[in-house]
């Protein structure tokens, strides 16, 4: 079972932060210009900030801003991205084995 809770949130995390980085290249690379977002890229953008719902949406919204930048400064702010994974991971793992049950009583 741990392994893969684990398995998932290394997943998760993976996808999450890459995701994550590619969206801001992305952004930065059109900060200058204005030009709007291409369908990929607001995929990707779509993608990032499913993957980063609920706590690192919550963390970095301006009502926790403070205390998030206070308490999960510098390296300790990778914490809420390993939070939100494990989160994400334990949802699919239940839901895993709801289905599981499911599809074996029919």
């Amino acid at each position: 079972m741990w392994l893969k809770i684990i398995g998932i949130v290394l997943l998760h995390f993976a996808l999450s932060i890459i995701l994550l980085g590619i969206s801001f290249g992305n952004t930065m690379a059109r900060f200058d210009n204005g030009l709007t977002p291409s369908p990929t890229e607001q995929i990707v953008d779509l993608g990032a900030g499913i993957l980063n719902f609920p706590l690192v949406t919550l963390a970095s919204s301006t009502f926790f801003s403070n205390f998030t930048s206070k308490f999960f400064g510098g390296l300790m702010g990778w914490l809420v991205f390993i939070l939100n994974s494990l989160l994400w991971a334990v949802g699919i793992y239940l839901l895993g084995i709801f289905l599981w049950k499911k599809l074996k009583q029919k």
